[in-house]
């Protein structure tokens, strides 16, 4: 989900966790089971990528940003931790060029993050 300038505001007064810089990504989440990704060169759009169903009890426990701008975070399900990868290049629909071998998602995803391993 992309929001726009003015559709963020409200953001404004969360609280943030598992806060990562990376130039030119910031990223944090705080809003249920969502991370959100700022790019400095794109600042009027704000991405909400959903790591877990909302009925889901999930926490994103840390995030790390890559010097080749990849995305690692850790999201932690019951007693399981699970680190996932996104590629935050990709996350620009202008850049993105959609693979059609691909199936979309049903509630229309394009983020595609993937799992690295559990313990």
């Amino acid at each position: 989900m992309v929001y726009q300038k003015d559709e963020y505001k409200f953001l404004m007064d969360a609280s943030a966790s598992a806060f990562s810089v990376g130039w030119p990504y910031i990223t944090f989440t705080g809003l249920k089971n969502y991370l959100l990704i700022f790019n400095a060169f794109h600042q009027n759009i704000l991405h909400r990528i959903q790591v877990a169903e909302d009925h889901e009890s999930v926490q994103v426990v840390d995030t790390y940003i890559t010097t080749t701008s990849d995305l690692y975070f850790v999201l932690r399900n019951d007693e399981r931790y699970i680190v996932y990868t996104l590629d935050l290049d990709n996350l620009n629909s202008f850049e993105r060029k959609p693979d059609p071998k691909r199936p979309k998602k049903a509630n229309g995803d394009l983020y595609d993050f993937e799992k690295v391993f559990e313990y």
